[in-house]
């Protein structure tokens, strides 16, 4: 399978919230990180998944490949628990057929600033 189609196949997996589909797409020494988190290891990414508290739509997706290196930008609307439009890109490193890390880049303004700072303390994913 191609780095492209790991990545598709992992967000696919996200929109219906299939952790194990995520996981099974997922290196065990998966690094994530973003503006507001940082996850090492896929046991803590299963674990920031199970409390994900947002229900949101990926949309205007574009995927952008070169080698093992996966670029993805989108526009997230976010519906709760709060609404906002947030453009995302996101650049993914794929291995062996599964995502090795993941640096994910978005204005934190976006986000209700309460909301925010639960998430860098780890209340609310």
């Amino acid at each position: 399978m191609q780095p492209i189609d790991v990545v598709k196949q992992y967000f696919e997996a996200f929109i219906r919230k299939d952790i194990p589909g995520m996981s099974r797409l997922i290196h065990d020494d998966y690094h994530f990180t973003g503006p507001a988190m940082e996850v090492q290891g896929k046991t803590q990414m299963e674990q920031v998944m199970e409390a994900f508290p947002f229900i949101a739509e990926d949309k205007d997706v574009e995927l952008s490949g070169n080698g093992n290196v996966v670029v993805r930008r989108l526009n997230w609307h976010v519906k709760a628990p709060f609404e906002a439009v947030i453009p995302m890109c996101e650049w993914l490193v794929v291995e062996n057929g599964k995502i090795r890390s993941s640096n994910l880049y978005y204005d934190t303004g976006k986000f209700p600033e309460e909301f925010l700072k639960q998430m860098k303390a780890g209340q609310a994913a």
